[in-house]
């Protein structure tokens, strides 16, 4: 949705507990969208929970281009604005002929801007004890 409003860069922070940073999901949401992901993931262990951390820079074409394993510290890359205003589109080894962007449906995103609180909420609010 970011992208369609055109987003070059998406920031987030994040308190992933399971997955690492950086997933595949986020990788491909990169390149699907032909902009940089950046995100800032917490890591260490507060009050028994294990935040994965992983903070990372990932490239237009979702390759990762800078990343931090685990601890704490930051995270250093550059943005080339030209790679991420660049939507064309193709199959690999093919020459990019589409736009990423074209095809796209933002009526039917609706989806994805549901209430949160209806994802599993004994999973995540019980973790100090409040759910």
């Amino acid at each position: 949705m970011l992208a369609l409003h055109h987003a070059d860069v998406v920031l987030f922070p994040t308190n992933w507990l399971d997955e690492k940073c950086p997933s595949s999901w986020w990788m491909a949401r990169a390149f699907e969208n032909r902009v940089y992901l950046v995100a800032a993931n917490r890591y260490g262990l507060e009050r028994g929970v294990q935040f994965s951390g992983g903070s990372c820079i990932l490239n237009p074409d979702g390759s990762i281009q800078a990343y931090l394993d685990n601890g704490e510290g930051i995270v250093y890359g550059e943005v080339d604005l030209r790679q991420c205003r660049d939507k064309s589109w193709g199959a690999p080894g093919e020459e990019l002929t589409g736009n990423c962007l074209a095809d796209r449906q933002p009526a039917e995103y609706m989806i994805l801007v549901n209430n949160t609180y209806l994802w599993e909420p004994l999973r995540y609010h019980g973790l100090y004890g409040l759910g």
